[in-house]
């Protein structure tokens, strides 16, 4: 007797180290139209998890081995939308400030950047979380380029996310320039390259709102040559070896401020700030822009926002504790540095 099963094919969570979980609770998935197509070609069945997301195969069992009922072939391709249920997520975690309105976040499965026993889909090898490096450029059908140049020509071709070439065109250079103009219409959503005289100019991500209105970002899960040992979900046969994908981000640091405004304890002198066992911070008169005097205590160093609050931070005056446990910085207010955004505030308003 042969039995089915319906077991998982491959999965993808989200972490995030703010959160005491560890795990994000920020995003929803959803399959594009067109892995829509390729989970029903198999018989694949997608579902969102408390942790992210898994797709599952159809298996039967004969003498004790499960293998899929419907095996993929070698070149296979899952894209997901990522799509943020949560606006404030960049006031936590280590995220740039900067990305231009049409860029968007980007992973799949052909870095071999683990962590530990994590299979990373991000590409910074060295903090292994979420940043810059993970943002993609998007374009519509319609893509144009310009560039100075000094030859009197040049090659221009589109290539796919594993350099074969889709588009060419000689171009001849203009007043010292090589301005160009393809049509991609025809060209599946994806990543694409555009080279100049084989050199890559930019790298973007066609018609990324048509598969989601305005998502923050795209999965792709592939299945080819290309993905690497530890990455792949199924052999060349379609043998499945269950893989869990992570997307990890990390909490933001931000250099704390505490406004205190004496506006009970008018004659409270000498206030100082404690967090737990370090040293007590001394504050400064700083006047505020309405134009009330307060007490600023500016903690320089950055601290990590986390969603457990760090207790035990008092406000004395004259070693007299008036506040047991000031409260942490809210993730809603935070103010980027406007010359420099590494730095990031956290501001608290106390008053007494």
């Amino acid at each position: 007797m042969t039995t089915i099963y319906y077991l998982k094919l491959f999965e993808v969570i989200v972490k995030h180290d703010y959160y005491t979980s560890g795990l994000s609770v920020d995003f929803g998935f959803s399959p594009t139209k067109e892995c829509k197509v390729t989970l029903s070609k198999y018989g694949l069945i997608f579902k969102e998890t408390t942790m992210g997301f898994a797709v599952f195969y159809e298996a039967r069992e004969t003498g004790g081995v499960k293998t899929p009922v419907r095996p993929m072939s070698n070149d296979e391709k899952f894209s997901f939308a990522m799509v943020l249920n949560r606006n404030n997520l960049i006031n936590f975690s280590e995220l740039p400030f900067d990305n231009a309105s049409g860029e968007r976040y980007y992973f799949d499965n052909l870095n071999d950047n683990k962590n530990s026993s994590d299979l990373l889909l991000v590409d910074d090898p060295v903090k292994k979380y979420v940043d810059k490096d993970d943002v993609v450029e998007t374009s519509s059908n319609i893509i144009s380029y310009s560039e100075s140049n000094a030859n009197p020509s040049a090659v221009v071709r589109i290539l796919d996310k594993f350099d074969t070439a889709l588009l060419s065109k000689t171009v001849n250079n203009i007043a010292g320039k090589i301005t160009c103009q393809f049509d991609l219409s025809f060209l599946e959503p994806a990543v694409y390259k555009l080279q100049v005289d084989g050199i890559t100019k930019k790298t973007f991500y066609k018609n990324i709102k048509t598969l989601y209105d305005n998502p923050f970002g795209v999965i792709e899960i592939f299945k080819n040559n290309s993905v690497p040992a530890d990455y792949k979900f199924a052999d060349t046969a379609g043998n499945v070896s269950l893989k869990q994908y992570v997307i990890q981000f990390h909490r933001r640091s931000t250099i704390w401020k505490y406004y205190v405004i004496k506006k009970y304890k008018t004659s409270a002198p000498n206030l100082s700030i404690q967090v737990g066992a370090n040293p007590a911070i001394t504050g400064s008169a700083f006047v505020l822009p309405d134009g009330t005097d307060s007490t600023l205590f500016d903690f320089s160093s950055p601290s990590e926002l986390k969603e457990k609050p760090i207790e035990s931070i008092k406000l004395s005056s004259n070693g007299t504790v008036l506040v047991q446990n000031l409260p942490n910085p809210g993730i809603e207010n935070i103010k980027p540095d406007k010359n420099d955004l590494s730095k990031v505030y956290s501001e608290v308003y106390i008053y007494i």
